[in-house]
């Protein structure tokens, strides 16, 4: 008989996620492919069947303009700013309105560019840009339910308004495909777009409404702010290059071509938007906690696009191939019935020789370019701020840690402490009391501080006090020192190798004022001005320097007297939720000192359930448990 093997002895490992994040040449290389893909899709929709739009706009022209529509989106996506995506839309659309010449482009793709500029000069707007919603109440009118559902299904409504108006105005008098806009409405060009628009408002839609952490938004309020201003000037954009569409037989086909290839522009960007859409609320289902296990479930998710819907989309093409008179004739008696129960409500809205030009048939290319302008402008801030998608891909980044853990991370920067030592006092004896042995279990009491190089540099001795008293100091990324006095701001997009430079800087200034006893820094907060604490070179240099990212899942703004109602409702409602596991960031209201809120604090730390711990980040945020293989 064989003598049985040596079996090595049980070892470590961690299940569940991979430990690390993304080697570095991954994300980049998921990021083209991704944009390749739904430019690829764009095109096809356009140039479905092939006949409807390739007279009046070549491919290779519609493939490239839907590359540059979906590169300018995942820049924002990436990035989280909008500032950044409206330098990518801008300097996109020089490229998309070259048809009537360089002058025509720029000026098209003048106000997201001029909305750059203004917002990097120091002055009154630069703070009007970044401080119309400096406490967060505009989030729930643009980004809410109400802002989804109108500022999207109008659009959409509008959009399905005229192309059954047209293409019933068409059928009645055989107009065939001669005309531009025929183009338009023959085929399933127009229906696919407008079903795509239909589905992304479903997802977001459904994405917001029913998200894991209801008073969790990522944008702080400059970041509103500028998504607010950054919308509005990338539609100005959309309708200055819109404007040129004539009515006049000699310019209509030049100015449905144009039409077409900015909707091919937008409609890349709409399906880069979609894509991501998906994979964060699929993701948000599965509750994944990091980095790690929003790469598992994201594979999992773009396995089943491909196994399931792929092939739903293939047999539909096919089914509307082979029975396209059938279809055709059906919809025809549909949209007829539709003009002729319309037309007796709002006659001039079914007519297309209105003095008015925006019921002619040019107002079928406006209202769907229009319709995937809205949508995009509202989808990629509404992305940002339920889903850190670049921290995701360029570092290990949470939002949340495990559940059932009745464990929770509370979260302050070190310069909204307050600064009174009386007032200090208070909130230590408020953790204090919350330290108590329940059988095997202690309920700790730590606080997560982040502090900047400047803190440290200038509170050097408050920040050892804080860490003897077994609290954790942690790092928060600032505006490059590079811009301090300048009369110009840099945009983010283009100041990563300053920030990262900045990044290590506090980090050695970390390990001098702790000493060799102390570890270095684990955490970094992504949160700064100008969101420079998303850029991806950032995120990448913290992953490379050991320290993994904490974003939040639930945000307190402090008021000066006491917690309202509200935040009371929206703590308790986040913390019993998920049973723990939740990341509590607490900043101060608008106009409130750190130490007129010291008072409201206080009342934070009691507001937690007595069975809750208030524990370091290190030991909420955690995407694997530990388990012994034996072999």
């Amino acid at each position: 008989m064989t003598a049985p093997a040596n079996t090595p002895p049980g070892t470590r490992r961690e299940r569940g996620t991979p430990r690390g994040a993304l080697p570095n040449h991954v994300p980049i290389v998921l990021i083209v492919v991704a944009n390749f893909i739904c430019s690829l899709l764009a095109t096809t929709t356009l140039l479905f069947p092939r006949h409807s739009i390739e007279g009046i706009a070549g491919a290779s022209r519609l493939a490239f303009v839907a590359c540059l529509g979906s590169a300018s989106a995942s820049i924002g996506i990436v990035f989280g700013d909008s500032i950044s995506h409206a330098l990518a839309f801008g300097i996109a659309m020089l490229f998309v309105a070259t048809d009537d010449g360089v002058m025509s482009a720029l000026v098209a793709a003048s106000p997201p560019l001029i909305l750059v500029a203004l917002s990097s000069v120091r002055g009154p707007t630069r703070r009007i840009i970044n401080s119309l919603d400096r406490d967060g109440g505009i989030i729930p009118l643009l980004l809410g339910p109400i802002a989804i559902r109108s500022l999207c299904i109008v659009p959409i409504a509008m959009a399905m308004h005229m192309f059954i108006v047209v293409s019933n105005h068409h059928h009645t008098r055989d107009a065939g495909s001669s005309s531009g806009v025929g183009l338009l409405v023959h085929g399933a060009t127009t229906p696919g777009i407008i079903t795509l628009c239909i589905a992304t408002t479903l997802v977001m839609s459904a994405y917001y409404n029913n998200r894991s952490h209801k008073n969790g938004n990522l944008l702080t309020g400059e970041m509103i702010s500028q998504a607010i201003f950054a919308g509005i000037s990338m539609c100005m954009s959309i309708y200055i290059a819109l404007s040129g569409v004539e009515s006049s037989p000699g310019s209509s086909s030049r100015g449905t071509a144009r039409a077409v290839v900015v909707i091919a522009f937008l409609l890349g960007s709409l399906l880069i938007t979609l894509f991501c859409h998906v994979l964060a609320a699929v993701s948000d289902v599965w509750y994944a906690v990091g980095s790690g296990q929003f790469h598992m479930v994201s594979l999992d998710t773009v396995g089943m696009i491909l196994y399931f819907v792929c092939p739903a989309l293939l047999l539909l093409s096919r089914f509307l191939s082979m029975h396209a008179e059938d279809v055709s004739s059906m919809l025809a008696m549909l949209s007829g019935g539709y003009c002729k129960y319309v037309g007796c409500i709002l006659p001039a809205s079914t007519s297309l020789h209105s003095a008015n030009h925006y019921y002619g048939e040019d107002a079928l290319p406006f209202s769907l370019a229009m319709m995937l302008a809205i949508s995009s402008v509202i989808g990629v801030p509404l992305l940002n701020a339920l889903c850190p998608m670049g921290g995701y891909l360029y570092s290990r980044a949470y939002t949340h840690g495990r559940p059932n853990t009745m464990k929770i991370a509370l979260c302050v920067n070190f310069c909204d402490l307050p600064k009174d030592e009386a007032a200090r006092k208070d909130v230590w004896e408020s953790l204090s009391r919350r330290i108590k042995k329940t059988g095997d279990r202690t309920i700790a009491a730590v606080l997560n501080v982040f502090v900047t190089s400047e803190d440290m540099a200038r509170y050097p001795d408050e920040l050892r006090v804080i860490a003897d008293r077994g609290h954790k100091v942690e790092l928060a990324p600032v505006e490059s020192s590079s811009d301090d006095g300048a009369f110009l701001f840099r945009p983010s997009l283009f100041r990563g190798k300053d920030a990262v430079r900045d990044l290590r800087i506090a980090q050695r200034e970390y390990a001098r004022l702790f000493g060799k006893g102390w570890a270095g820094p684990s955490w970094m907060l992504s949160r700064s001005a100008s969101s420079i604490g998303r850029h991806p070179s950032v995120l990448r240099e913290a992953n490379d320097l050991g320290m993994k990212v904490a974003y939040w899942s639930t945000l307190v703004r402090l008021s000066k007297d006491r917690l309202t109602s509200e935040l009371r409702s929206a703590i308790n409602e986040d913390c019993s939720n998920k049973n723990g596991g939740s990341i509590i960031y607490v900043v101060l209201g608008k106009g409130v000192s750190s130490n007129s809120a010291s008072g409201s604090f206080c009342e934070l730390i009691d507001v937690f359930d007595g069975r809750c711990s208030l524990e370091s980040l290190s030991d909420v945020a955690m995407d694997y448990a530990e388990m012994v293989l034996k072999r």
